[in-house]
């Protein structure tokens, strides 16, 4: 006869209790999940509120369209934060779970531009943008392509000139599952520190 799994939580340093307690959460559940799924894959679906349907921005066919879900879907990290997009919530929910400080949306300080990168990593001085292109570089239907390719310059052209460190994330890494892991291998060759393995968001 088969007996139900165990878990020991060993909190580490850089985790946020929160995330702990989810942790704790998640354990009691699995042996509920045993035979449906695999529990560690149940267990991060349950950390990281992956229970909302996700449908990819490039099936909209308008703007409002696209607004109108994310406002349904109510799209809020673990650290709070009412973000715009599943991709969004992947990269907050990444940067909480590993203990990373982030602020949503600050607003860049250098140039007389109103300008807010996606996310700031407080402590590393390091901006990121998500940016909504497929491998191709093409945009969602309801966006104009070559104004949007236009900012991504813009973007790009304020952090050379000011000399700010800017990493860059795409839509297309959202859709074929390696968002996360590809941002776990930027942030290993900038932040000098040693990680305990990132938390990996998908199989």
């Amino acid at each position: 006869m088969a007996h139900p799994a165990t878990f020991t939580l060993i909190p580490l340093p850089h985790q946020n209790n929160l995330v702990v307690a989810a942790l704790a959460a998640s354990a009691a559940l699995l042996p509920l999940t045993v035979g449906a799924q695999a529990p560690s894959k149940k267990a991060r679906t349950f950390i990281l509120g992956h229970l909302k349907p996700c449908r990819d921005e490039f099936t909209f066919r308008t703007l409002d369209e696209y607004r109108s879900y994310i406002r349904t879907m109510e799209l809020r990290a673990l650290s709070g934060d009412l973000v715009k997009s599943f991709a969004e919530l992947d990269i907050a929910n990444f940067l909480f779970v590993n203990g990373v400080n982030f602020e949503y949306e600050k607003r860049y300080p250098y140039g007389r531009d109103r300008y807010q990168p996606d996310f700031y990593l407080t402590d590393y001085k390091i901006w990121l943008e998500h940016f909504g292109i497929d491998r191709r570089g093409n945009t969602a239907p309801y966006i104009d392509r070559d104004k949007y390719r236009h900012e991504m310059e813009w973007k790009r052209s304020v952090h050379a000139k000011n000399n700010t460190t800017l990493l860059e994330t795409y839509s297309w890494q959202k859709s074929e599952g390696i968002l996360t892991r590809t941002f776990n291998e930027l942030l290993k060759g900038l932040l000098p520190i040693e990680w305990v393995i990132f938390l990996e968001f998908w199989t």
